[in-house]
Formats: structure tokens, C-alpha cells, sequence
């Protein structure tokens, strides 16, 4: 969100964030992994998948998902 003050008051803006391009781009890259001999199926899990999200390992699992 961002906010900019301004002398009658205060104006957010807000933009929506789905998770579909995220997820998309993490799924081509586990795709290409075991196209390339990289990955076996049986080694996608969810740890690997969020692995894969364009936050690598600096992420945190979100503390409220609606």
C-alpha cells in the first residue's frame, strides 16, 4: 500500500495481488527442473514449491491467507 500525505488529508492506493503469476512462473521452474534431469517427480513437495516462489527461501509463511 502506499500512502502520500498531502495537506487535506491522506490518499491510499491500493492494488490487488493474486498469486497466479507467482505461481505460474514457480510451476515453469519445476517443470524445466524435471524436463532437464534436474528434478524427479517424486521430489515436488510443498517445501519445494515455495522454494520456487519469486521469495526463494526469505520467505515466511503468511500469517492470515484469505
Amino acid at each position: 500500500m502506499v500512502y502520500e500525505f498531502v495537506r487535506w488529508g491522506t490518499v491510499n492506493v491500493c492494488m490487488p495481488y493474486t498469486s497466479t503469476d507467482e505461481m505460474a512462473r514457480a510451476l515453469e521452474k519445476i517443470r524445466l527442473g524435471v524436463q532437464r534431469g534436474l528434478i524427479r517427480e517424486e521430489q515436488i513437495s510443498e517445501w519445494l514449491i515455495s522454494r520456487c516462489l519469486d521469495g526463494g527461501e526469505s520467505t515466511t509463511d503468511p500469517d492470515l491467507l484469505i
